[in-house]
């Protein structure tokens, strides 16, 4: 089936290789050189910087240093319980077994 709409699933989002959140460094680290009336200094470690985040983001899925990041913000945040039943604030019931509602693993009965 040829639909149109789909032409575009494939394209690459970004500038230079890297997403709009990777550019937040490079242009925060640029605005900061200028704000100290260092133009070419703060030019200079933008650079260095993007050359950092190509190496880094080098043979890796699309995205991934975005992901990461946010991964690891969230970790940081949560206290390493990133699962909803780890971070809930609710206290186990103490009279009764406590049972998952998951799905049994195999061999076991229901």
């Amino acid at each position: 089936m040829r639909a149109p709409v789909y032409r575009y699933l494939g394209a690459k989002s970004g500038l230079f290789g890297l997403s709009v959140l990777e550019w937040a460094p490079l242009l925060l680290v640029a605005w900061a050189g200028m704000a100290l009336d260092r133009p070419n200094s703060g030019v200079l470690v933008a650079a260095l910087t993007y050359a950092g985040l190509r190496v880094a983001s080098h043979g890796r899925p699309e995205g991934f240093l975005q992901h990461f990041f946010l991964w690891r913000t969230r970790q940081a945040k949560t206290g390493g319980r990133l699962s909803a039943a780890a971070r809930g604030h609710a206290p186990r019931f103490p009279f009764a077994d406590y049972g998952c509602r998951d799905r049994a693993a195999r061999g076991d009965a229901p």
